[in-house]
């Protein structure tokens, strides 16, 4: 039997993100473009200067549009990731295996282009970025979460050198989940030169400008990565049980 489900009235505020979202998309304000003015649009949509600002501000908030006090609300020019990483919180749960497996296949597959992209795209001033990442002098100093900061902080430069806005948006968003990630790999792993070095073979594929061997080996690193620390969390869980037992 179907139950009654009413459904709540779209408050104004909502109505007015609706409708200029609708404007952005349909392109009659693009990126970088000023809205009309706050007293123009309360004109224009029949709406108090309350709910207008309501609306903006909720804009505002999703990364849609930036406002500028004294000058306006501006549509953004590109995507914001902040916003983008606020709105896949729910897909990512260090609680949810699920979450953690579709965690790194996408992480594979965002950082397997970036990759490619970024062996042809490279100039010699990016190689001695990345060069100076691996290099650090302090790595066997650091501890888990230092290290893991030197770690994201490689991949990152490459999603910069790739030059790709999107992909590196996306890579972005996700980046908090991704070190999450990064810092229980570098405990499994439990070897500072060694969590660097895993890197080499990516950054010599860059170098040669070969974007097919960069890519796949981003992704076998990414995949690396999971199989070492699924094999340091199934002994840990064997070392539990067999102290629970004895």
């Amino acid at each position: 039997m179907l139950q009654s489900q009413f459904i709540r009235p779209m408050s104004k505020a909502q109505a007015i993100v609706q409708h200029l979202v609708g404007l952005i998309r349909d392109g009659e304000y693009g990126p970088g473009d000023r809205l009309p003015s706050e007293r123009l649009l309360q004109e224009k949509l029949g709406v108090g200067r309350l709910s207008l600002r309501e609306g903006l501000a909720q804009l505002s908030a999703l990364g849609i549009v930036r406002i500028e006090h004294g000058k306006g609300a501006f549509v953004q020019a590109k995507a914001s990731s902040h916003s983008l990483a606020y709105a896949m919180t729910p897909c990512f749960s260090e609680r949810d295996q699920r979450s953690m497996e579709d965690l790194v296949h996408t992480r594979g597959l965002i950082e397997g282009d970036l990759s490619g992209l970024a062996a042809q795209c490279r100039q010699e001033g990016d190689i001695q970025k990345l060069e100076a990442i691996l290099e650090n002098p302090d790595i066997t100093l650091m501890d888990e979460k230092e290290l893991a900061d030197v770690d994201l902080a490689f991949h990152l430069e490459i999603a910069r050198v790739a030059n790709n806005s999107f992909l590196e948006i996306m890579l972005t968003a996700i980046r908090t989940h991704i070190h999450s990630y990064l810092v229980h790999y570098v405990r499994a792993v439990n070897d500072p030169l060694l969590v660097m070095n895993r890197h080499l073979p990516i950054l010599q594929a860059i170098i040669d400008q070969d974007p097919d061997q960069a890519r796949q080996l981003a992704r076998a690193h990414v995949k690396e990565c999971k199989s070492k620390l699924q094999s340091y969390v199934a002994a840990q869980q064997e070392s539990m049980l067999n102290r629970v037992h004895s």
